[in-house]
């Protein structure tokens, strides 16, 4: 509740945080070098458009721009399980994946994990 505010019937994420996000066009196969590091990443809905060896390459880039307790969300009819090593499922989190550096069970849950920016 602290990150949001009832807007009549809607809500809308508080200001401070909302002003921490970015949102950016880019091509997942251009070079992401430039981007920096994300602490969140959203690709829903785009694997699904791609062949096994482009969402291997894909995926990987992913992988190289989040951290070790980085969160990467898919849609509900992806995953990355027989297409990628580099990641793994959180535990109780439908289409939610870290890095599969991280302890299986070990990760935090997504309610668990305290909120910050999208991008530094």
């Amino acid at each position: 509740m602290k990150y949001f505010m009832k807007q009549g019937d809607l809500w809308q994420i508080d200001a401070a945080l909302r002003g921490m996000v970015q949102y950016k066009e880019f091509n997942l196969l251009d070079s992401p070098k430039l981007l920096g590091q994300f602490d969140v990443v959203f690709c829903r809905n785009v694997l699904i458009y791609l062949d096994q060896a482009t969402k291997d390459v894909v995926l990987g880039r992913i992988a190289d721009l989040i951290p070790s307790d980085g969160v990467l969300f898919l849609g509900g009819a992806e995953t990355v399980l027989g297409i990628s090593d580099r990641f793994q499922p959180m535990a109780g989190q439908r289409g939610v994946y870290c890095l599969a550096s991280e302890a299986v069970g070990a990760a935090p849950s997504i309610a668990t994990r305290s909120l910050g920016a999208s991008a530094n």
